[in-house]
């Protein structure tokens, strides 16, 4: 941009807009100053600062929990970070002043020369497993995948603000899995941020039969060449719901299988919403 002769020991701000309209990542800087006569006879380019890179997220609703059926810890949320959950290991991490010493694990801690405790976590969290189908066949329209990849992303920032396990597949395989922190929403937004569509053989309900079943399932797709296909897992989840994206014509769901169509994100929290309150 253009910046009028300054008087010695003059300021002026400018501004200028970032194409943030756009989900994705947009690499930023440096800033290169461009300093010239008036004749364009002679110019000075100097840089400053490093290359950064701006995360565009994807647009949210607010979209509440859906109840699955199973209920959260009596004592409150439990995740990877507490310092202990109920009874299945995680991972190993430094002893810090409160741990019950039964906890230590006695080689790790011999071997490294520093304390260890195992850390436990809550392995009753039901978990929000949410599918999005990205193969680009389903997706003729860009637009329409984007709106399905905010559909997604307001469902996992819906159960990760609660603190529950968020876990996020495409056909390609798994994009997170969170254990219900509180820093899990910006984990799962930053890893929609940069997903594309992707061509592959599996679709997305191909995915699901490869991880934990329990808690609520969730597939974002397009079409009704799913549906049935979703029916066969239907018994591995407490909950499964299908969001489909300006279908191109009506469908029924299969029996246990709640179905929203939507064309924005608004209609989606109004579908969602009364969803809630059906089981």
């Amino acid at each position: 941009m253009e910046v009028p002769r300054l008087r010695s020991g003059g300021t002026r701000s400018v501004t200028y807009r970032l194409p943030t309209d756009r989900r994705g990542e947009i690499s930023v800087g440096p800033l290169r100053l461009v300093r010239a006569d008036p004749l364009r006879l002679a110019r000075r380019v100097r840089e400053y600062g490093a290359p950064r890179i701006l995360l565009v997220r994807p647009r949210t609703v607010r979209l509440p929990l859906l109840p699955s059926g199973r209920a959260h810890h009596l004592e409150g949320p439990t995740s990877d970070r507490s310092p202990a959950g109920t009874a299945t290991f995680h991972a190993l991490r430094e002893y810090v002043i409160g741990d019950e010493m039964r906890h230590i694990h006695w080689k790790s801690s011999a071997r490294t020369g520093t304390l260890m405790v195992r850390q436990l976590v809550d392995a009753s969290l039901p978990t929000t497993t949410i599918v999005l189908e990205a193969r680009p066949e389903s997706w003729p329209e860009p637009d329409d995948f984007e709106l399905a990849v905010d559909a997604a992303a307001s469902v996992a920032a819906g159960a990760a603000a609660a603190n529950f396990p968020v876990r996020i597949l495409t056909g390609g395989g798994p994009l997170a899995d969170t254990r219900g922190g509180p820093d899990d929403m910006e984990v799962v937004l930053d890893r929609l941020t940069s997903v594309t569509t992707q061509a592959g053989p599996r679709s997305a309900v191909d995915a699901v039969r490869r991880v934990r079943a329990g808690g609520s399932l969730v597939v974002v797709t397009s079409g009704a060449a799913e549906l049935g296909r979703i029916a066969s897992v239907r018994s591995r989840f407490d909950r499964v719901v299908v969001l489909r994206v300006r279908p191109p014509e009506p469908a029924s769901a299969p029996p246990g299988v709640q179905l929203i169509d939507f064309g924005d994100l608004d209609g989606l929290a109004e579908a969602w919403r009364r969803l809630g309150s059906v089981r």
